[in-house]
């Protein structure tokens, strides 16, 4: 994307929001904040899950992609976290691609 690399596993819209929702449980800070946010992300998730078994007979395409464990490459810099990240970006904003493991 524009140059940057891009790394990680691809998942469903379900997973993606399923895995924000449990880092924002997991998070240090204010369990209020963190289960309001993880809670919007849920239900984010339920009306993309919705939509888009009500709209199964028109044969939407894919807008987003969905990384688990997601990792950058931006000229000679690499991102920091080995774990990787969740990551989700446009479909038309994608250059190329590759399969397999960086």
């Amino acid at each position: 994307m524009k140059g940057n690399i891009i790394s990680g596993l691809a998942i469903s819209p379900q997973r993606y929001f399923d895995g924000i929702a449990k880092e924002f449980e997991k998070a240090k800070g204010s369990q209020e904040v963190s289960q309001a946010l993880a809670e919007g992300f849920r239900m984010y998730r339920d009306l993309v899950t919705n939509e888009s078994e009500e709209n199964q007979g028109d044969k939407l395409d894919p807008v987003y992609i969905n990384l688990k464990n997601a990792k950058f490459i931006s000229g000679t810099v690499f991102n920091v976290n080995d774990s990787g990240v969740y990551w989700r970006g446009r479909l038309d904003q994608i250059d190329g691609f590759s399969f397999g493991n960086i």
